[in-house]
């Protein structure tokens, strides 16, 4: 799914990453701000500025091909707004269960599900659509501040109240920032001595 409706969109989106348009006005052109001995090289630019980004813009389904509409291919039309609520949805599902102490059936714990993403690996499909989205620009600043506080809740929740854990009431959910990384630990050792 990534590699068809979204490689297209985060490839166009990274190659005009480092684009700038900067547009002349009529007093800038004087001051001849391409001349590389000029002193004031770089004036303030106080004009209206144009966008590089791209535009995601998609091909509906068709029913008759051609050479010359094939020439022209757009990537498959796709709801992302449904798809970027199912990732948020999925994020805090998996935070939820990864976080608590429960066993999975092989006999490990809910961890090792997470592992791979308190390594920074790029394995985890959760993540990847996750990064995919960010990229594209699908997340605002809402979404960002419940990742945030996915991640660490006592730095970006307002009404984050520590939950004391006792034996027969709820246990507090470990944020990911915190979590025990059997592998970090085991690096770390190593690096102690």
């Amino acid at each position: 799914m990534i590699a068809v409706h979204l490689r297209t969109h985060v490839d166009a989106r990274q190659s005009a990453a480092r684009e700038y348009v900067i547009p002349l006005k009529q007093n800038l052109e004087i001051r001849n701000v391409f001349y590389p001995e000029n002193e004031d090289r770089f004036p303030q630019i106080l004009g209206p500025t144009i966008s590089v980004r791209p535009v995601m813009a998609c091909s509906g389904v068709r029913s008759e091909f051609g050479k010359d509409a094939d020439l022209k291919l757009l990537p498959p039309a796709f709801n992302f707004a449904a798809l970027k609520a199912h990732v948020m949805a999925a994020l805090c599902s998996a935070t939820e269960h990864a976080v608590m102490n429960c066993r999975d059936l092989i006999g490990g714990n809910s961890l090792n599900h997470f592992e791979q993403f308190l390594e920074f690996e790029e394995t985890v499909p959760l993540f990847k659509l996750f990064n995919s989205l960010l990229v594209i620009g699908l997340f605002d600043d809402d979404d960002l501040k419940d990742v945030l506080t996915l991640i660490h809740p006592s730095a970006f929740d307002e009404n984050y109240i520590p939950v004391l854990a006792n034996r027969y009431g709820p246990e507090e959910i470990e944020p990911l920032v915190f979590m025990k990384n059997k592998r970090a630990a085991c690096y770390s050792t190593d690096m102690e001595r």
